[in-house]
């Protein structure tokens, strides 16, 4: 009898341990998307920001046209997630889509952008909205023969410029530039470029650092993770995402980073949501979108984060507005952590502690 009570102790013991050694990673629940209200304007390629807890999905293209002022590239609208409802506001100046867009300050800056597909019109203006007054207005322009499809990220009044395309069109693609923006004195300054040149990628600052994800180059897609250190202009990089995409949707909430949707390196537009935790370099598979989707925006209010436009994997343009509650049940995939080793996890251990319980007690029937 003492032998058994050893046996059951090592497993109650076992049960703890491994219910201890659940990571972040492995928590649930993975999410839960709803749908909410779509925009007026079905599109891809634009812009999101959040200001005053409402969210502005700014510029891109439907489809409809490559003549300049078609295609509701200049389209501006404001989601209210309290009323679930949006409401136009005064168009950009004029149409672009692919423009790197940040909230500074209760304004909104606009960087870069391009018109008129299969024509190249690339832009270098940076443009500030005043949501107060429904305005808009041109400050400056983007230095160092810079200009187009750039990503940005805001830290402490000033907005920091990755990537781009070159002014005088030569062959490369894109450029590893990395350029800082003064809101407050409208200054610019050069800093330490980006370690690898990719487009279609992401940028998001949590805290005085700005995370780069995914993204592609000639034709190879990234999934390496790219830091910049604003304080020290410095760069250093973390273990890579659970997958390769470019053209994705990415906002911060709660001080994670969430990816949605996308391209995959075969070409396939995912559902795919990963969430990385910059505190212990975690990346989280959470439930996937309802439907694959790349070219789409995110952003994120009151510990929610919303997905709205992009093409859907039957070439459509979409209005679509969905909601992802990170603290909702769903399913998702699975995750992959820095540094972590798979867990027995603490309802495996259980089962096997009841198991043992019940067979010893079958055994004593049988005795009997």
């Amino acid at each position: 009898m003492r032998r058994w009570h050893q046996i059951l102790v090592f497993f109650f013991a076992l049960a703890l341990i491994a219910g201890s050694t659940l990571t972040p990673s492995q928590a649930i629940p993975k999410g839960k998307w709803s749908d909410k209200t779509p925009m007026t304007a079905a599109r891809t390629g634009l812009a999101v920001c959040v200001v005053g807890e409402k969210l502005y999905a700014i510029g891109g293209y439907d489809g409809s046209s490559m003549v300049v002022g078609k295609g509701n590239r200049d389209a501006v609208e404001m989601y209210d997630p309290s009323a679930n409802g949006w409401q136009s506001k005064r168009p950009l100046p004029s149409g672009r889509y692919n423009s790197a867009m940040e909230a500074v300050n209760g304004k909104i800056y606009s960087f870069g952008g391009i018109s008129d597909i299969g024509k190249g019109t690339y832009f270098k203006e940076v443009l500030e909205y005043d949501p107060g007054q429904d305005s808009w207005s041109n400050i400056s322009a983007i230095p160092g023969g810079i200009k187009g499809q750039v990503e940005s990220a805001a830290v402490n009044g000033r907005v920091f410029l990755f990537g781009g395309d070159y002014e005088d069109n030569r062959s490369q693609l894109w450029v590893n530039k990395n350029y800082e923006y003064d809101v407050a004195t409208g200054g610019w300054s050069a800093r330490r470029a980006m370690p690898v040149t990719r487009g279609d990628f992401g940028a998001c600052a949590v805290g005085d650092r700005i995370y780069i994800f995914g993204g592609w180059d000639n034709g190879s897609y990234f999934d390496k993770i790219d830091v910049y250190n604003t304080t020290d202009d410095s760069w250093t990089s973390e273990n890579p995402t659970t997958m390769k995409r470019r053209d994705f949707g990415l906002a911060s909430l709660n001080g994670c980073i969430y990816l949605v949707g996308g391209l995959d390196e075969h070409g396939n537009k995912i559902g795919t949501v990963e969430r990385y935790d910059p505190v212990n370099g975690t990346v989280t598979r959470l439930t996937d979108m309802p439907a694959g989707r790349c070219g789409l925006a995110a952003g994120a209010i009151n510990g929610k984060l919303f997905a709205v436009g992009g093409v859907d994997g039957n070439a459509r343009y979409l209005a679509v507005c969905q909601e992802l509650d990170p603290s909702g049940q769903g399913t998702g995939g699975g995750s992959k952590s820095k540094g972590s080793i798979p867990a027995f996890g603490a309802p495996a251990a259980l089962c096997a502690f009841i198991a043992v319980i019940a067979a010893r007690q079958r055994a004593r029937c049988q005795d009997q």
